[in-house]
């Protein structure tokens, strides 16, 4: 107010507030793979390192960052930065009590974290919810992420007669998988029965095949039901892949042949019945028979069941068919 001789000449009023308060809203968190990779395996160790800094008008006397524990990981006993910790059942994690960021200043908080063993077989990602409390004030860290891989693991199953049952290339074939693909596990099993026909494969299917809950089925009749019945085989056939498709398998034919045996001539025919199952369903063929043929007195023992240079040359060709449907870690695509 202005006042000349007593009277008020002129009269203003102003307001403004100014707010003097720490201000750690640009802190920021990062997690990362201990070991350097771009996801974690189980049992895997994570680095946290929780950025905290004060973009504010004051100093922060006395504030406290809270770190809950994602629920995949587990706290590494004694790896957090020791001024003011503690430990919280409340959060299920880490709360640290601290004072005296200065203006502008940052502060560097890190601890470990392991991957915890129930991912083991399959995937998920840790997710940071971190905060900071700050007076009245509470900041909400920016969350930071990174992926669990789980190890695939698949359930492998061969059905078929007596070049299943009297030979070992459904075994061969289990190392190859495991062998390439380390970081998978394979359940590989045979479930064959010698001198069974596909219908007969097929009338036990719901009680012996369907209960191994076959990710790959690898099907292989044919040599007996060779110089028998076409249209019994044919219908076996497409009946079994119907049935393993509906359950969500992978599956995979092998063709017949070469057979030299009394009775089996017409056994390329056979596999005609096989092709044309496999255009209807879209189900890849494995050309077992080619490769067999390249050198029939060395892989067949009889003409018709395999030596074990034949259960080798057949467990690396359904290797490498099966193979060109897994991905990089031998899981499915």
């Amino acid at each position: 107010e202005v006042f000349y001789q007593g009277e008020a000449k002129n009269k203003k009023e102003t307001v403004d507030v100014v707010r003097l308060f720490p201000d750690l809203s640009e802190s920021s968190a990062a997690v990362t793979d201990a070991n350097g990779g771009t996801y974690l395996w189980v049992g895997e160790t994570v680095s946290v390192k929780i950025t905290l800094k004060n973009t504010g008008e004051r100093k922060a006397d006395e504030y406290r960052l809270f770190c809950p524990i994602p629920e995949p990981a587990t706290y590494v006993s004694r790896s957090g930065t020791v001024e003011g910790i503690e430990w919280s059942d409340d959060i299920r994690g880490l709360i640290w009590t601290l004072n005296g960021l200065e203006v502008g200043q940052s502060k560097e908080i890190t601890f470990n974290m392991t991957v915890n063993d129930s991912y083991y077989y399959r995937s998920g990602t840790i997710t940071t919810e971190f905060y900071v409390i700050a007076g009245d004030e509470r900041f909400d860290i920016e969350p930071a992420s990174i992926n669990i891989q789980g190890h695939p693991y698949l359930n492998v199953v061969a059905m078929g007669d007596s070049l299943i049952a009297k030979s070992d290339w459904v075994q061969r074939l289990d190392q190859k998988l495991e062998a390439a693909y380390p970081a998978a596990d394979y359940n590989t099993a045979a479930s064959a029965v010698s001198g069974e026909m596909s219908f007969e494969g097929l009338a036990r299917f719901d009680s012996t095949v369907g209960p191994l809950h076959p990710h790959i089925l690898i099907v292989a009749y044919g040599t007996n039901d060779t110089g028998i019945s076409y249209s019994y085989f044919q219908y076996s056939i497409d009946s079994i892949v119907a049935k393993a498709r509906g359950m969500g398998a992978t599956v995979f034919i092998n063709t017949i042949g070469p057979i030299s045996w009394p009775g089996k001539t017409d056994w390329p025919r056979y596999n005609q019945a096989i092709m044309d199952v496999s255009a209807k369903y879209g189900v890849p063929v494995i050309n077992v028979a080619s490769a067999l043929s390249q050198n029939p007195g060395k892989y067949f023992y009889d003409g018709m069941h395999y030596t074990a240079q034949g259960s080798e040359v057949v467990a690396q060709t359904v290797f490498n068919s099966v193979s060109q449907y897994l991905n990089s870690l031998g899981g499915r695509r």
